[in-house]
């Protein structure tokens, strides 16, 4: 297993810059608050975290109980929000499976990782909106992909013959604007699809409306701002639990555009991090 990631910029944040930090949170829920939107924030740790035997002994690894556990416990405390710990979630699944959580070549979870993360994000929500009939429950068939090319981590390798890797992947999904017979997506631009695209000059990269008929069935309008870790929440059919999702891809530059153009009736915000862009990607409100 590879591990590339530059050790999280967190450890070095004196009192000042963790207040800042978490100010960042505070002030991005109270004016969400102001506009009776309720703040979700997701955050996913290194791989590290998650498989820290697999690390060479030269990778500096997290200081249990540092910055970013302290920032955790933070997130998780805060009433004015409600934090879904990707870490937490997938911890707990390494210690029932053996299926790769995070790729070998890359810095992102795998698939089997992420189906946790967006059944959490249901239950918390519907948890929140009194709705305990509505629990993700979506038919894929759990396969495996040999992959030896793509990923961050496996093109930076000038090795001859690029490493091999079983990753767990589900069939079954849904792609982002494909057919879907209970609502409609909107996609300004379908090139992000196809490639990362930082989205300059464009407010979100899609949305999906479910059919109005349907929306008492389902969770209230919710729009969500991440990176590229929350780029398989669609193939699990996310959308198809709640009245509308609206999504837009950092960099953080994008963020005043995407906030400011919320649709009126958006009841939910998410905001999604990976922690050693946590510094460079913080709410830019203040």
């Amino acid at each position: 297993m590879f591990y590339l990631d530059p050790p999280p910029d967190m450890n070095g944040l004196d009192a000042a810059g963790m207040s800042a930090l978490e100010a960042s949170y505070v002030a991005l829920a109270h004016r969400l608050q102001d506009k009776g939107i309720k703040l979700i924030v997701v955050g996913y740790p290194t791989k590290a975290a998650i498989y820290p035997e697999r690390a060479p002994p030269d990778l500096p690894l997290r200081p249990a109980g540092g910055n970013y556990d302290q920032f955790r416990n933070f997130l998780a405390t805060r009433s004015e929000l409600t934090f879904i710990d990707a870490e937490e979630i997938i911890k707990r699944l390494k210690s029932t499976s053996s299926e790769l959580l995070y790729a070998k070549g890359d810095i992102h979870a795998t698939q089997f990782a992420q189906r946790p993360v967006v059944k959490e994000i249901v239950a918390q929500i519907a948890q929140a909106e009194g709705r305990p009939d509505i629990r993700w429950n979506e038919k894929l068939t759990l396969t495996h992909q040999q992959l030896r090319k793509g990923g961050i981590e496996r093109n930076l390798l000038a090795v001859l013959f690029p490493p091999e890797e079983d990753v767990p992947i589900f069939e079954g999904g849904y792609p982002i604007g494909g057919q879907e017979t209970d609502g409609d997506w909107t996609i300004p631009n379908p090139h992000f699809v196809d490639r990362a695209d930082p989205g300059i000059g464009r407010p979100f990269d899609f949305e999906f409306r479910s059919l109005p008929q349907l929306c008492p069935q389902r969770l209230p309008g919710m729009v969500l701002f991440g990176n590229s870790f929350s780029d398989f929440y669609w193939m699990f059919g996310l959308h198809r639990y709640f009245c509308f999702i609206r999504r837009a891809r950092n960099p953080i530059s994008r963020f005043m555009a995407f906030y400011d153009t919320m649709p009126p009736d958006t009841k939910y915000f998410i905001f999604q991090y990976y922690e050693p862009w946590l510094l460079s990607d913080m709410p830019p409100l203040e």
